[in-house]
């Protein structure tokens, strides 16, 4: 059981933005505009669910990279010999008895590392719903 009450939201950038039409469509004419897009949407998610948000991406550094957004949420880009799903299962197993771990991924082996960390995990699709329903909570509090 995590010593944590603070559920922590590990997010496959890259797997999400595919998963996503409009981010999809975005990312192919600029790539960069559909990572903060997402963010931003996650953003909004983290603010209204009280969950901490952290993205990882497919990167092409030497090395693993990690910054925080502007908006607040954690980002990290994998090293170009490295993947993103390495650093979500590497957090998936390190963070596993401090917090309350959920991935979001449609790809199985994610699925499978963070449910051996005893984490949950959703998929794009779920996440997507998740965001929406958050968003539109927001909108509803405060009539926007």
């Amino acid at each position: 059981m995590p010593t944590s009450a603070v559920p922590v939201l590990l997010v496959d950038g890259h797997n999400v933005i595919y998963a996503w039409d409009d981010l999809k469509k975005l990312h192919q004419s600029r790539p960069a505009q559909a990572r903060q897009e997402l963010c931003r949407l996650l953003t909004a998610y983290q603010d209204m669910s009280q969950t901490r948000v952290v993205v990882v991406f497919d990167g092409g550094g030497a090395r693993a990279e990690a910054e925080e957004a502007p908006s607040g949420v954690q980002v990290f880009y994998a090293p170009a010999k490295g993947s993103a799903d390495a650093i979500i299962e590497r957090l998936a197993v390190r963070y596993a008895g401090q917090y309350a771990i959920t991935a979001a991924s449609d790809d199985l082996a994610v699925q499978h590392a963070v449910a051996a960390a005893e984490g949950c995990w959703i998929s794009t699709t779920a996440l997507r719903s998740q965001v929406e329903n958050a968003i539109g909570e927001f909108r509803r509090r405060w009539d926007l």
